[in-house]
């Protein structure tokens, strides 16, 4: 037997039973005094094939400032240790014995997925939300259009007035006269900032299912499963006694790991030899695969810090001397410009800035297409400089709100990092919008349908999302599809906006993407007053 000479040392009492005193009687977790003897923990035992037994569940905090959680028998016996021989049956009930707590008062939360890593079920619920009002529109508006067998030719858009300020105004009235392209310009950016966040607004990956496989069977081992199902990446959702057991619930997709505890593992560890604790990480997902590895080696650190400080106070120097043997060097991490180290604080800020160029791609093509169409009687005129640069000012304003919505609202709405200025950021956005309004003018004048400017923008939207370098490395692009992605002005506007909006770059920072753009401007400026010139010559030729 063994004496406490001091305090702390009665924190070593979780699971044994010793005298405790009268002042102690009210205690739901009576502790035993300094200097007490520390006797074994009391033992029940089956009688005739059945154990029955049932425990007050209560809690309290110790002096030292932890909290204890206690489970007494109606005779006082705390934790007592259960045999039963095979097949025998235990039967068990648990009685809460903690009052509620009164209403605004602390509570100790031990998993929370809202806090630690994001609440899915909300995002989920607004993209079900969004995907039933979409069917109703969608219902609602065939039924409309079975009732319309005979439509009037749609009336001839507005043709722009003189100089800038007239092809400004044109534009305008153009937009908000066709559905179709106020629908591409005003409706998408809106409705894209609000739909593509909301699968990533979970940032993290949490509580992903594992097997593990206890042939080891020992306190080390168990240990070991408690601290992989306590840490937030991962949870212990199959116990298996065999590997080929775990490897069928890996190909059911109910688990995508498994951790096999060898025989003799707490036997080696013991004798001061290395166990080795093989894991199987299914790798088809690479964000799971990263988070299940993080998850599994989170856990056996912390088994191994608390096997080494077995018998030492945390405040000790034998304690700090063992960890400082455990690991020489302390790494201190602080993520900068993503301090949840997200996905959607990565990924989420770049896809905006390529969802506005998109968007205004499809739309600036189609208006231009549409500009060429003949109503009754309705001849158009191609826009000369002028012209095009009125209906560049117009895409600018037309786009402010959206930029607005998307670099300075929707940020700190999601809860991204948000450190730039609005002047930085509005000075980096008006050359990229006027490239992507003349990228779209003048591939326009090539389109003899509106519908063909949706069909091929939506198409390089996916390879353009693989080529910014946000989903892919830069570093593994070919050199070709390296220097053809300069053409996009969204390479560069990722580049600035996102070190702006994120990082708080300065606009003399990134200088040299935002001189980038004005080149981009000045060229698609050039090659859409061609390509209007070009048409202009077709649309003569085929009327005489």
């Amino acid at each position: 037997m063994r004496k406490f000479t001091g305090a702390p040392a009665a924190e070593l009492l979780a699971c044994v039973v010793a005298p405790v005193s009268a002042s102690a009687a009210n205690n739901p977790c009576p502790r035993p005094d300094t200097g007490t003897v520390v006797t074994s923990a009391p033992h029940l035992f089956s009688s005739n094939g059945a154990l029955n037994v049932s425990f007050d569940y209560s809690t309290t905090v110790y002096s030292a400032g932890r909290t204890l959680f206690c489970f007494v028998t109606p005779d006082g016996l705390q934790s007592p240790t259960l045999h039963v021989r095979p097949g025998d049956t235990l039967n068990f009930s648990v009685t809460n014995r903690n009052p509620k707590p009164p209403p605004g008062s602390p509570t100790e939360v031990v998993s929370n997925a809202a806090d630690c890593c994001g609440d899915v079920t909300m995002a989920f619920a607004i993209l079900a939300g969004m995907a039933l009002g979409l069917f109703v529109l969608a219902l609602w508006r065939l039924n409309r259009l079975s009732s319309e067998f005979q439509r009037e030719e749609d009336a001839p858009l507005p043709l722009d007035g003189r100089g800038i300020a007239g092809a400004f105004v044109g534009e305008w009235r153009r937009v908000l006269a066709d559905r179709g392209v106020f629908s591409l310009l005003i409706v998408a950016p809106v409705f894209y900032g609000v739909f593509y966040p909301q699968p990533h607004l979970g940032q993290l990956v949490c509580k992903i299912p594992i097997a593990v496989v206890d042939d080891d069977r020992t306190v080390l081992s168990r240990r070991l499963i408690q601290a992989l199902d306590a840490d937030e990446a991962i949870s212990v959702a199959v116990r298996s006694p065999a590997l080929d057991v775990a490897q069928q619930a890996l190909f059911d997709r109910r688990v995508f790991g498994i951790l096999e505890i060898p025989p003799d593992t707490e036997r080696e560890v013991l004798r001061g030899h290395q166990a080795r604790i093989p894991a199987y990480v299914d790798s088809a997902y690479f964000l799971v695969f990263n988070r299940t590895l993080q998850g599994i080696a989170e856990g056996t650190g912390d088994t191994n810090v608390v096997d080494i400080l077995r018998g030492l106070r945390m405040d000790g120097a034998q304690a700090r001397l063992a960890l400082t043997a455990l690991s020489p060097a302390e790494l201190l991490t602080e993520p900068l410009y993503n301090p949840t180290g997200g996905y959607a604080s990565y990924v989420v800020p770049a896809a905006f800035v390529l969802i506005i160029q998109q968007t205004l791609l499809m739309g600036t093509a189609t208006l231009t297409a549409l500009g060429f169409e003949s109503g009754p009687g309705v001849r158009r005129i191609a826009p000369g400089a002028t012209g095009l640069f009125g209906r560049g000012l117009a895409h600018l304003t037309i786009y402010a709100s959206a930029l607005a919505l998307f670099f300075v609202v929707l940020p700190r709405i999601y809860g991204f990092s948000t450190l730039g200025r609005v002047a930085d950021l509005a000075l980096f956005a008006v050359p990229f919008v006027l490239a992507t309004s003349f990228m779209g003018q003048a591939a326009g004048n090539f389109f003899k349908h509106r519908e063909t400017a949706v069909l091929v923008f939506v198409a390089t939207t996916l390879p353009q999302f693989f080529l910014v370098g946000v989903s892919w490395p830069r570093e593994m692009i070919p050199p070709l599809l390296e220097q053809l992605r300069r053409i996009f002005p969204s390479d560069s506007a990722i580049e600035g906006l996102v070190r702006i909006g994120q990082m708080g770059a300065r606009l003399g920072e990134v200088r040299a993407d935002w001189l980038y753009l004005w080149l981009l401007t000045a060229v698609y400026f050039a090659l859409a007053a061609a390509a209007s010139r070009r048409r202009a010559a077709i649309e003569a030729a085929d009327a005489v």
